[in-house]
């Protein structure tokens, strides 16, 4: 199993971001509608049974429910993946690093930073016209009522993604 914690659009933002005009460029594969998610925490391979992260993630207290912002322009996470911001989830990813820590997750590799992934770079895509992808403007907003632990699981055309849990926040 490959792990993530992560919430879905509301259908305002899914639409917005499929309307989203991304210049054509090779090499650049576009994120399938239905896979686009605000990454909250990748896990991975868990040390245990899935079913202890997730006993594990029903423990999760917030004071109230985030409200996430989208935006305002794409940006480059590493040199693969074409992303929006995700705001607003920094009180709920501080809560999922305590209560995975407790079940001996460690810590994140880098600090948190919510986005969405819109599309990804393949290995031959030109230096030169990465660039042409910055800078987009987007804005949306869209209450996280809950949030999901997901299974990736990887195929020739693209991961799919399956929703193990779901959460109330």
């Amino acid at each position: 199993m490959r792990l993530f914690v992560a919430i879905w659009p509301g259908q305002p933002t899914r639409d917005a971001l499929a309307r989203l005009a991304l210049p054509q460029v090779t090499g650049i594969s576009r994120t399938a509608p239905a896979n686009l998610h605000a990454t909250l925490r990748f896990i991975g391979e868990p040390p245990g049974p899935p079913e202890a992260v997730i006993a594990a993630l029903r423990t999760v207290r917030v004071d109230r429910s985030p409200t996430v912002i989208v935006g305002p322009s794409t940006c480059w996470i590493g040199r693969y993946a074409l992303c929006l911001p995700a705001g607003g989830l920094d009180p709920l990813a501080g809560e999922l690093d305590r209560v995975l820590a407790d079940i001996g997750i460690g810590p994140r590799p880098e600090r948190f930073l919510g986005h969405i992934t819109i599309a990804r770079a393949r290995r031959n895509a030109p230096e030169s016209v990465l660039g042409t992808l910055v800078d987009l403007p987007f804005d949306s907003r869209f209450p996280a009522r809950t949030f999901d632990l997901v299974n990736s699981m990887p195929s020739p055309v693209g991961p799919t993604y399956e929703s193990v849990a779901t959460f109330r926040i």
